[in-house]
């Protein structure tokens, strides 16, 4: 991969990223504050009423301009979320 297809691919995955922000952003805001009051089940519920597409667009890392924090990611990628998923 050259390095200008490689900054394209960053570049797509970014402005795919921001604008699944935009049109989510009631939905991050709520995951973020029940990570954050570690209401997984609330976060969950959420994170879950995002389609698919919707979800990898926002799971992009911090480092490449995500908007879910290092800490919200591993909660999000944590055998908790997973549980309270089931109940």
């Amino acid at each position: 991969m050259k390095v200008s297809e490689a900054f394209s691919d960053i570049a797509d995955r970014r402005y795919h990223h921001m604008v699944a922000v935009r049109n989510n952003l009631d939905s991050i805001i709520w995951i973020k504050a029940a990570i954050g009051d570690e209401d997984l089940t609330s976060a969950v519920q959420a994170w879950d009423e995002l389609d698919m597409e919707t979800q990898m667009a926002l799971w992009l890392a911090p480092r490449d301009g995500g908007v879910f924090t290092t800490k919200e990611r591993a909660a999000m990628h944590s055998n908790e979320f997973n549980e309270a998923r089931h109940e």
